[in-house]
């Protein structure tokens, strides 16, 4: 038995549809089905057909994620994904066979069914399983940690275990590191305060140059902070920001009551750190040059890159430290 995870999306899109149909599912939609395909040359050469502008390392590692998904992953291995907002995980086995079909998901076309068994925090994990399961990977192999995750599954916490089975198609030790410190950033960041998470937007905006206006929480009509260059907030597009820190995703009811709220010469960024349901987004492309959606995984760009600027009671808040890696 092997245990194996798979990503639910970009924006955590997927997971309502993963636990209500009982399914995991993997994109690549341009590239037509392969599950009648056997090895993985026959993969790698569709797959360079299908996205001939990709790099051979790139062609290497997706062909080899569609692979394992298709053929390498059986009936009654583990399968797990990730709710990036409540930092947990799901576990359930493999019930089926792979297909492909359009009609559950256009944009995921490549299908498990999965039998869900439970779920349980991250925070449960030892630090080295909370590590190797923050791989940059859509789908990737956790079976070192089958011990520990049927443990975690019981509610019992396990110690790491030592000897980690490395995956077939490694990761570069710079984006490896990177992805695992994003994973330690996210945590941080999911478990502040709604409130606290707002002013830190706001000191965001701040630490990129814009004089700010926030809101009182609870009491924002739609909007929470706005943001404006100018000392005097008449400098024209002011940006008006609404932030929801919550458990569910955001949706497309509530995307066209903040585009009610712009005014003419101003714009908006709608930050959900619990992602954007399938009819947000569209409503988003729609009145693309009017507003934007930013995810947890946007405001943590912008943190990084603009953390040396932020006013010392925020970095205190997020404390980090820079370290330099080499990347080759």
């Amino acid at each position: 038995m092997n245990a194996w995870m798979v990503r639910a999306g970009d924006y955590n899109e997927l997971l309502d549809q993963f636990w209500k149909e009982e399914i995991v599912a993997i994109g690549w939609q341009e590239l037509a089905d392969t599950t009648s395909l056997e090895n993985r040359g026959d993969y790698k050469n569709a797959y360079t057909k299908a996205y001939p502008a990709h790099s051979t390392g790139r062609t290497a590692v997706n062909a080899g994620q569609i692979y394992r998904f298709e053929k390498e992953i059986q009936v009654d291995d583990y399968v797990l994904t990730f709710d990036k907002v409540k930092r947990e995980y799901f576990v359930g086995k493999c019930i089926g066979k792979a297909k492909y079909s359009k009609t559950i998901n256009k944009e995921y076309p490549r299908v498990r069914p999965v039998k869900w068994l439970g779920k349980f925090s991250r925070s449960q994990l030892s630090a080295e399983a909370q590590n190797s399961f923050g791989s940059v990977l859509t789908v990737f192999s956790v079976t070192s940690y089958i011990s520990e995750i049927e443990a975690c599954l019981s509610g019992k916490h396990r110690e790491a275990i030592e000897d980690m089975v490395k995956p077939e198609e490694a990761v570069p030790f710079y984006i490896d590191t990177k992805t695992k410190a994003d994973e330690k950033i996210a945590d941080i960041l999911s478990q502040l305060d709604p409130y606290d998470f707002q002013y830190l937007i706001g000191a965001i905006f701040r630490a990129m140059g814009f004089k700010t206006i926030e809101k009182d929480p609870g009491r924002d009509r739609g909007v929470d902070i706005i943001a404006f260059k100018d000392e005097f907030g008449f400098e024209k597009p002011r940006i008006k920001v609404q932030v929801k820190h919550r458990a569910s995703a955001a949706g497309g009811p509530e995307i066209r009551n903040f585009i009610g709220a712009l005014d003419e010469g101003e714009v908006g960024i709608f930050v959900s750190t619990s992602g954007f349901k399938g009819d947000a987004i569209k409503e988003v492309g729609r009145l693309s040059t009017k507003m934007t959606i930013y995810s947890l995984e946007d405001v943590m760009n912008l943190l990084l890159k603009y953390y040396d600027h932020l006013e010392p009671e925020f970095r205190n808040l997020v404390p980090l430290a820079q370290i330099w890696i080499p990347i080759k």
